[in-house]
C-alpha cells in the first residue's frame, strides 16, 4: 500500500513539474507526510529519511518553478522564507 502512495506521489511530481507547479508542491507535501508516518506504521527509517529529503526537494522545486513563472511571486510565506537562506538565495528569481 505504501509503495502505491509513493509511486503516485512521484508521478504527480513529474506531471506537476511539467504542467503545474502546484501539483509538484502537493506531491512534495504528500512525500513528506508519507515519510513522517512510515516509521510509525512499521516502515524502515532510512527509507523514510530518503523520502523526506526527496519530498522537501520536490516541494522546493515546485515553489521555485512557480516563482519563476509568476515574476517572483511566491506561493507561500514559508517558501519565500526558505529561499532567503544563504545557498538557496542564489536561485531566487530577480526581475
Amino acid at each position: 500500500m505504501l509503495e502505491i502512495v509513493v509511486a503516485g506521489a512521484v508521478v504527480l511530481t513529474v506531471v506537476g513539474l511539467i504542467f503545474l507547479p502546484v501539483l509538484a508542491q502537493w506531491a512534495g507535501v504528500l512525500l513528506i507526510v508519507d515519510s513522517l508516518l512510515s516509521p510509525l506504521l512499521g516502515g524502515e527509517v532510512g527509507f523514510a529519511v530518503l523520502w523526506l529529503m526527496v519530498g522537501f526537494g520536490v516541494w522546493l522545486l515546485g515553489h521555485l518553478v512557480e516563482a519563476h513563472r509568476n515574476d517572483g511571486y511566491w506561493g507561500s510565506r514559508l517558501a519565500e522564507w526558505v529561499f532567503r537562506l544563504p545557498v538557496l538565495r542564489e536561485l531566487r528569481p530577480t526581475w
